[in-house]
């Protein structure tokens, strides 16, 4: 499975009191290209990929779910508890059953450092993100994105893959070392430290992507997209291990 190298990395805003230009705006770099990649791999700047295992983390990718279609758009999970939401980070994981999870289903995936097929990307891209582009400018917020592109991905996968309604259009990596680095907390922090003013401008880029898409965005990402949410979970497909005919098969 080729994927473009990480060359591009996408940077986040200096501080969540000024607008600036988010990561969405420059996904459109990809769709430009002149060459047609089969996947792409998005990082943030503060992404580390020292200590992942790129084939094992491709091989899961294509064989966890097998024989369905792999998963439209996957994320690593990462190896610090930075993250807002403790399910896309290893430390949930790696104790008692689930540490022999090597993938699971999930309602969302982070924008931090996704893994996604290229027709699918490209599609969002020119088909979603088109009419979103302008007011994730305006406002410097891009946290709506993600919050939709599972739901994209569900739509996309039944009407113009013809997959069935059971397949996995969203999942998360859990493999061992399959996993990356969040090196720099500051952004987060900064989040946090500013969060009046930058949810204020998070909310008018939300209220756009629910206006145009409002089956797709999911504002609860803490529980009903959680594969480890007590309630919600348990309808989260949990994978054990990957299928050996399917990963003979890998070039």
């Amino acid at each position: 499975m080729n994927v473009i190298p990480p060359f591009l990395r996408l940077f986040e805003c200096p501080s969540p009191k000024q607008p600036c230009i988010t990561k969405c705006y420059h996904y459109y770099l990809f769709t430009e290209m002149c060459f047609k990649p089969r996947n792409v791999f998005l990082l943030d700047e503060d992404i580390s990929l020292r200590d992942l295992d790129l084939q094992a983390l491709l091989r899961t990718w294509a064989c966890a779910f097998w024989p369905q279609q792999p998963p439209l758009i996957v994320q690593p999970l990462i190896a610090e508890s930075t993250q807002l939401f403790d399910y896309v980070t290893v430390q949930p994981w790696s104790t008692g059953r689930l540490s022999k999870v090597v993938a699971s289903a999930s309602g969302w995936v982070e924008q931090q450092a996704p893994l996604l097929n290229a027709e699918f990307f490209a599609w969002f891209v020119r088909r979603v993100l088109v009419h979103t582009r302008s007011t994730a400018f305006r406002f410097g917020a891009d946290w709506s994105a993600d919050k939709t592109w599972c739901g994209a991905a569900r739509n996309y996968s039944v009407l113009v893959l013809n997959w069935s309604l059971d397949s996995v259009p969203c999942a998360l990596i859990t493999a061992p070392g399959c996993s990356v680095h969040h090196l720099n907390t500051r952004t987060m922090r900064d989040k946090r430290a500013n969060r009046p003013q930058f949810r204020q401008r998070a909310r008018e880029v939300m209220n756009r992507y629910q206006a145009l898409y409002p089956t797709w965005v999911e504002e609860d990402v803490r529980r009903k997209t959680n594969p480890l949410d007590a309630h919600y979970g348990p309808s989260f497909k949990k994978v054990f291990a990957l299928n050996e005919r399917c990963e003979r098969n890998i070039p």
